[in-house]
């Protein structure tokens, strides 16, 4: 087995994110298609039923919600669309978050080994012609308090900034920070070392 490297974990890195590219396509390509035919079934059932006696601010909804007090609605397009929602959409959507999961695993897995051997060698980048890796330090955010923390976005009008986690969002923590020079109550931060590749 060869011996890994800088190198071939960069090589490796575009071919991963190549693939993961590949696959957000197909995916984007295969809801697209899928929502063609649920918009082509909505209308037909729109359309034949149109002049039964339901009342229009269904329709506005959606004409499938009606569909099982309408006699002339067809039970072929309905059935369909229902088997597009409750079947065939929900295990395109699980197959490609399990296969995304699998390549954004093995994308941490590189980076995680890249991180190791940099700081091994004392580097801070390295580059070749399959792309570069560079060290960076990245400020991470804690939320030690969520009371307190909560209570100071309510006064500062800035809950909308907290994730339903009650997590800050990163970007405005660090602005909190630059702008006040202090962090926001119950929230702490640290410094965490990362190893980012840039494909060539």
């Amino acid at each position: 087995m060869a011996e890994r490297t800088l190198d071939s974990t960069l090589k490796q890195y575009r071919l991963v994110t190549d693939k993961l590219a590949e696959l957000q396509a197909k995916h984007k390509a295969e809801l697209a298609q899928l929502e063609a035919t649920r918009s082509k079934i909505r209308s037909w059932l729109s359309e034949n039923i149109k002049d039964a006696e339901v009342p229009s601010w269904v329709f506005e909804v959606d004409p499938v919600l009606n569909w099982n007090i309408c006699k002339r609605t067809d039970e072929v397009a309905v059935s369909s669309h229902m088997k597009i929602d409750d079947g065939i959409l929900v295990d395109i959507k699980r197959q490609y978050e399990d296969n995304k999961k699998q390549l954004e695993d093995c994308l941490e897995s590189i980076e995680n080994w890249g991180l190791q051997q940099m700081i091994a060698r004392g580097s801070k980048g390295f580059k070749s012609d399959n792309g570069s890796a560079q060290l960076r330090n990245e400020i991470k955010y804690k939320v030690e308090d969520k009371v307190l923390l909560c209570k100071w976005a309510l006064d500062n009008d800035a809950a909308s900034e907290l994730s339903i986690s009650m997590r800050p969002n990163s970007k405005f923590a660090a602005r909190v920070v630059d702008e006040t020079g202090e962090m926001m109550p119950g929230v702490s931060s640290f410094k965490e070392q990362k190893c980012v590749y840039v494909k060539s």
